[in-house]
């Protein structure tokens, strides 16, 4: 019960997200409750039009709360992933730091091929992420050097569920090249670039 009438305490309020609990409660009460409270008001016919309109009004500007603030996303996986064309791909295959400004691109010889990229996620529970770029370069070689490309701005900011999101909107320009993500990682841990490339 709570959960029905806390959405509609909510009615007004188009921002955040409703949890599962909290939209299901709602959709099996008022399944239940929208019949009943109809069989009362259609006793009381003098009131039914005054009594309809209220309670449709305010559930139809629930409904539109709910469906507008959308569900709690669930658990998501650990790891890194790019927002692109072809959807949320995660980057599997990476690059480690060898030195001050230099990374092994061994593990990484086949990055993903797209031809737009939106933002980069990274996704690392009780791992502050620190110091990351993102570099263009046209032709991707095995030994990856930072000092010899230029960083690309980037905008950091860090979402509900913490997870980094990593957004970049020189690369909407860029074509025919690679997007290299590099990140920070916490003292002791080696840095670490995930490649993509952007079709022409």
């Amino acid at each position: 019960m709570k959960w029905y009438i806390q959405v509609f305490s909510k009615y007004a309020v188009f921002s955040g997200r409703a949890r599962r609990s909290e939209y299901w409660y709602f959709v099996l009460f008022n399944a239940f409750i929208t019949p009943l409270i109809y069989l009362i008001i259609m006793k009381k016919a003098f009131n039914f039009c005054f009594h309809n309109f209220r309670y449709s009004l305010l559930l139809f500007l629930s409904s539109v709360l709910l469906s507008s603030c959308g569900l709690e996303p669930k658990t998501q996986k650990i790891g890194v992933f790019v927002q692109t064309n072809k959807g949320l791909l995660e980057l599997t295959s990476y690059g480690e730091q060898t030195g001050m400004n230099s990374y092994d691109l061994a593990e990484s010889s086949n990055p993903p091929k797209v031809t737009k990229v939106n933002s980069f996620y990274v996704n690392m529970p009780d791992i502050e992420i620190a110091n990351s770029k993102i570099f263009w370069v046209s032709s991707l070689e095995r030994q990856f050097h930072e000092n010899k490309s230029i960083p690309l701005t980037i905008d950091l900011e860090i979402t509900k569920n913490n997870i980094y999101k990593i957004n970049c909107s020189d690369l909407v320009s860029k074509k025919g090249g690679y997007a290299v993500l590099k990140i920070g990682m916490p003292m002791g841990t080696a840095d670490r670039i995930y490649p993509v490339q952007i079709a022409e």
